[in-house]
């Protein structure tokens, strides 16, 4: 009893409250406060109007009784809670941040050994401003291949819909994920950062320090504070049409939570625009633009309910699978 007590107070309870006050944290105080204060300002300065009018408009598209008290919205605040306790539960059992950074590190000793330390007579910044910008640049890059295999492999699909399915958003549906979703993506997290730290020891030969703010990296505070939670909310900001081909904006990933089929498969980017501009998946915003959000709910589930919500997922996976083995019985 005892035990449990210490894991809710110092564990769980105090990685809730992390949730808003920590900068890591995409939920962060500060960042939904800074995210508030760009749509006002967008909303008096870029829409035209006066300051009634304005804080109306933020009122309505980002505080709505409508939105807040929905049972999507309820379905989101609950997995948050949720999910803290399950993934807690299952990080202790993934892979270790530290051991797949050295082995990584003295794998690459032993095999360009000679190499070892060969841009340490660069500049002092070099080492830090380059393991950032790689850093940035590696995990966007990787995010948006996990992100777009969720939705082109079957497989993936029946978990990455549970986000999806959110019919109102606000910044806490970020943390309407499956687990096994949540699982991946630490994972990803995890190798992204061991085979960046790895590497840029090798190269430069000692420790790496990150150019950060509030220990974050500086790249993906600016991100963060220059309002991120407003990707996942109603109120609507384009970058206009030469920006939007390099960076996603909120009206960008509102049009990836469409449910529209010409919005389908679009704009997997997290940051940055340019994977999907290569990809050919980019879908540029429209002022105003009027969008429906969820999926098409063929199977007529109630996909705010939370035993549906965490178990069909498994059920689907197991119907594919079913049917791939019938498919190789009938082709043997």
């Amino acid at each position: 009893m005892e035990n449990l007590v210490s894991w809710l107070v110092t564990d769980y309870f105090s990685g809730l409250l992390d949730t808003f006050v920590d900068p890591k944290k995409r939920v962060s105080i500060v960042y939904l406060a800074s995210a508030i204060i760009l749509a006002l300002a967008w909303s008096f300065f870029v829409n035209k109007k006066n300051k009634n009018q304005a804080l109306r408009q933020v009122i309505k598209q980002l505080f709505s009784k409508k939105i807040w008290f929905s049972p999507s919205v309820r379905t989101d605040l609950l997995m948050v809670v949720i999910n803290r306790a399950i993934m807690l539960t299952f990080s202790p059992l993934l892979l270790s941040r530290i051991a797949l950074t050295t082995g990584l590190f003295y794998l690459l000793n032993d095999y360009f050994g000679s190499s070892h330390g060969i841009l340490i007579s660069l500049p002092y910044w070099a080492a830090p401003f380059g393991y950032t910008l790689f850093l940035f640049f590696f995990d966007d890059f990787t995010r948006f291949l996990v992100h777009k295999a969720f939705h082109q492999i079957p497989f993936l699909w029946t978990i990455h819909k549970v986000h999806h399915s959110a019919e109102y958003l606000t910044p806490f549906t970020v943390y309407r994920t499956h687990p096994l979703e949540g699982i991946i993506f630490t994972l990803r997290s995890i190798f992204v950062q061991a085979i960046t730290i790895s590497f840029f020891v090798f190269l430069f030969a000692g420790k790496i320090d990150l150019v950060s703010i509030y220990g974050v990296n500086f790249l993906l505070f600016l991100f963060n504070v220059t309002g991120a939670n407003l990707r996942h909310s109603h109120f609507n900001i384009s970058y206009g049409t030469f920006l939007e081909k390099f960076f996603i904006s909120p009206a960008q990933h509102q049009i990836h939570h469409s449910v529209s089929e010409k919005h389908r498969d679009k704009n997997f980017g997290a940051i940055l625009a340019i994977w999907d501009l290569f990809g050919k998946s980019l879908c540029l915003s429209r002022p105003n633009q009027k969008i429906k959000f969820g999926v098409k709910n063929i199977e007529n589930l109630d996909l705010n309910k939370i035993s549906i919500i965490y178990i069909y997922p498994f059920i689907e996976m197991g119907k594919s699978i079913l049917e791939i083995v019938t498919r190789t019985k009938k082709v043997q």
